[in-house]
């Protein structure tokens, strides 16, 4: 049975999210064992480190929290004007949860003269997150994201050892998710000696201006 682009969608990100899920489960645990500590020594008063710590697993509880939030998958978003890199931001932070990937770095290469763009925020990073899941080490090759912009929009290029060829889910959910972005984003498989690059290519806010108003 062919499934829906939303059923896609769906049964990838429940897929693709659940080691996130984990390794967020993990650092909520983490967080409560260290506030207990604290709170045990209440009764005696706080040192300064003490107060330290406390302050800083706070920061780190709103943390996740704000990646819990970006973890619901986006239905009704409206797109709203943005950066790229705001957004990248998000889905590598959760990608520094995942259980299988968190260990192997990943250190995007920005461009600072990228345009702003016209899309739904949390579900942009929701498919930046679908496309950064699932990175394996590549002998001494780390996976690399890359940021290039132009006056008409931002390309994102992903190069990872599990990228092996197009992948139609990842396809259907980044196009479901960013659906309601014009001119339509553009996800996109090169080679590059002989390895497969995934490009997800944006419109700028002016051009998604511009065919607004044409519209």
């Amino acid at each position: 049975m062919t499934r829906s682009s939303a059923e896609a969608t769906a049964l990838l990100w429940v897929e693709r999210s659940a080691p996130v899920l984990r390794g967020l489960t993990h650092r909520f645990g983490n967080g409560l064992h260290a506030l207990s500590l604290v709170s045990d020594g209440q009764d005696e008063g706080l040192a300064a480190e003490d107060v330290a710590l406390l302050r800083n697993e706070l920061l780190g509880f709103e943390r996740l929290t704000e990646q819990y939030r970006a973890l619901v998958l986006a239905l009704e978003e409206e797109p709203s004007a943005g950066r790229l890199e705001d957004a990248l931001t998000v889905a590598l932070g959760l990608r520094a949860v995942h259980v299988a990937v968190r260990d192997i770095a990943l250190v995007p290469e920005l461009d600072a003269n990228a345009p702003a763009l016209l899309v739904p925020p949390t579900a942009l990073a929701q498919a930046l997150l679908i496309l950064v899941l699932g990175d394996t080490a590549d002998g001494d090759e780390l996976p690399k994201v890359t940021v290039m912009g132009s006056e008409d929009g931002v390309r994102v290029q992903l190069r990872g050892a599990h990228l092996n060829g197009p992948d139609e889910d990842a396809a259907a959910a980044v196009a479901w998710l960013l659906r309601k972005v014009r001119p339509a984003p553009q996800l996109s498989w090169l080679q590059e000696e002989g390895k497969t690059v995934a490009q997800l290519s944006l419109p700028s806010l002016r051009a998604s201006r511009r065919a607004s108003a044409s519209a």
